[in-house]
């Protein structure tokens, strides 16, 4: 039995189209290649640095409240010593002006015998 020339051409332009479309979708299920990894690498990379500023401004917020205390606790300090020094003072100016009346005092008796 022989092929017609025509029938034989057209079996082989069939097997170029099949394996033409075979490589088409061939193409189309492989993976493209992996050269810079994951796609979702990026947002998990920025997230990760998302993470890590939360966190650091969160520690500046504690070592924030931290110093606000220490320095209230200075500032309480301070006004303690300065009022404990002006009563001490104010006690001496009560002890010297004690003094000064009786030295006053003890003069004018002294002048008073002596006249």
């Amino acid at each position: 039995m022989v092929i017609p020339k025509r029938r034989t051409d057209a079996v082989k332009q069939l097997d170029q189209l099949g394996t033409s479309l075979s490589d088409l979708f061939s193409d189309l299920y492989k993976e493209p290649p992996q050269t810079t990894g994951s796609p979702w690498e990026s947002v998990s990379d920025a997230f990760d640095q998302l993470s890590s500023e939360v966190k650091k401004r969160e520690d500046l917020r504690k070592q924030l409240t931290l110093t606000q205390e220490k320095i209230n606790s200075c500032r309480k300090d301070l006004i303690k010593t300065i009022e404990r020094l002006a009563h001490d003072e104010q006690e001496r100016l009560t002890v010297v002006k004690m003094r000064s009346r009786l030295a006053t005092v003890m003069a004018d008796k002294l002048l008073k015998k002596l006249k």
